[in-house]
């Protein structure tokens, strides 16, 4: 299977704390797909590119596209939840997959999100995956992070 995974590139070394569940999932995901990995961090990010040119970027054709629990943000009351509204989602022909995180914080928009851009799965760590699966019509996974 092959990933385009969209996080921020958060490296081991950094100063920045993810805690151990980020970067065990990440490196999940390695292990099982070829991966891509596309975000503020990454080499190639760049803010101005189109989903296509992150496909191009990624030197395969995609059987799903992964956004990491922390791309989406967390400011409450952010309406622009999207760190990256150029990639134009909505017209993607492979799964769209969402780790969701901070179910505290900014929910309503980010459920916005997730079904305004069409996505197919969503994983969350929230116990009220089946509540979020009938207001959006998106599955929700209960995971425990």
């Amino acid at each position: 299977m092959k990933s385009i995974i969209f996080a921020h590139n958060y490296s081991r070394s950094s100063n920045t704390s993810v805690g151990h569940t980020y970067p065990a999932i990440i490196d999940e995901f390695d292990r099982l797909c070829d991966t891509f990995h596309y975000g503020p961090g990454y080499p190639l990010f760049d803010k101005n590119d189109r989903i296509e040119d992150v496909i191009a970027k990624s030197s395969f054709q995609p059987d799903n596209l992964i956004f990491s629990h922390q791309w989406l943000s967390d400011l409450e009351g952010d309406t622009n939840v999207d760190p990256h509204p150029q990639l134009q989602l909505k017209h993607v022909s492979c799964s769209k997959i969402c780790l969701l995180n901070k179910e505290y914080t900014n929910l309503e928009n980010k459920l916005s999100y997730l079904k305004q851009n069409r996505f197919d799965l969503v994983f969350t760590h929230h116990h009220e995956a089946e509540r979020y699966s009938e207001q959006t019509g998106i599955p929700f996974v209960f995971l425990p992070f």
